[in-house]
């Protein structure tokens, strides 16, 4: 092996380390109804974001839910190795026995189960809490009159859980929840090495040729004065997404004025890599 065959091992080890990693999560359904319908748009919004979803179901969740709206999202379903083949646990209908099982160490059924093994094994837990969080609008539509008492007892399991590391999150806020749990491990991966060399992630892939890098001007004939360059007008897109995460910016050109909502939730690897690629992010009025 020459100097120039180690280059090329260090330069694809370094791409291949810098490029976040396939997300594969197991999304499993409780029988908690509250929340139900807002997250089968989230969990879509995660397959189109790429993250590749398997899920199971208990045995109330298969006789509460609605089987034709889990159905169409054209998940798998999981029948082994529920922990070891995924990278998360997404539980977009937490019920309050679940939620209370885990904060207290109760592992006695498959939901519990799977929470307890996700938790010791160091794996991200994200769920919605709107079906076991009194405070959610939606919960207290449907339970209007919970006892004070009651109800503190259901945010101290909340609470509890949360210092366990899971991540809660409302029916609506599902997607971006876990988005952002998506890349706090790949900016806790990546950053010791993009620190090290001083440079963002996306600047790395570019030297290293796993990004393209900006197109340069042609050379102007010899003796001929350099005529200035038009400056190329700026591309505009406008999304109507609410979460705007690093693959809606890496599908656009550098220079682009990218459109979103004022109320858009922008990744931090998003705006990252919108910063290194000169693509300038305007919230509409």
């Amino acid at each position: 092996m020459n100097a120039d065959d180690v280059r090329a091992v260090i330069r694809s080890t370094l791409a291949e380390l810098v490029t976040p990693a396939p997300r594969r999560a197991l999304v499993l359904f409780t029988g908690a109804l509250i929340g139900f319908e807002k997250t089968i748009p989230e969990l879509a919004m995660l397959i189109g974001e790429g993250v590749h979803l398997e899920f199971v179901q208990t045995p109330s969740a298969e006789r509460i839910l609605d089987q034709d709206l889990i159905g169409a999202l054209g998940m798998t379903v999981a029948t082994r190795q529920l922990t070891g083949s995924h990278d998360m646990l997404i539980v977009p209908t937490l019920t309050q026995n679940i939620a209370a099982k885990t904060a207290h160490g109760v592992a006695d059924c498959l939901g519990s189960n799977l929470m307890n093994d996700y938790l010791l094994a160091g794996k991200p837990v994200v769920v919605s809490s709107s079906a076991c969080d009194p405070d959610d609008p939606d919960k207290q539509r449907w339970f209007g009159a919970i006892p004070e008492g009651y109800a503190q007892m259901m945010r101290d399991n909340l609470c509890t859980l949360r210092g366990f590391g899971v991540r809660t999150a409302r029916a609506g806020a599902l997607a971006r929840t876990v988005l952002a749990a998506y890349e706090r491990i790949d900016h806790a991966r990546i950053s010791p090495i993009t620190t090290a060399l001083r440079m963002s992630r996306h600047e790395l892939l570019r030297r290293l040729g796993a990004c393209p890098a900006p197109a340069a001007a042609p050379a102007a004939p010899a003796g001929s004065a350099p005529t200035p360059a038009p400056a190329p007008a700026a591309r505009a897109v406008a999304v109507q997404q609410q979460l705007i995460s690093q693959r809606v910016v890496q599908r656009l050109p550098e220079g682009t004025v990218l459109r979103v909502p004022a109320t858009a939730k922008i990744t931090a690897m998003a705006a990252d890599i919108a910063g290194a690629r000169s693509i300038t992010i305007v919230r509409e009025a």
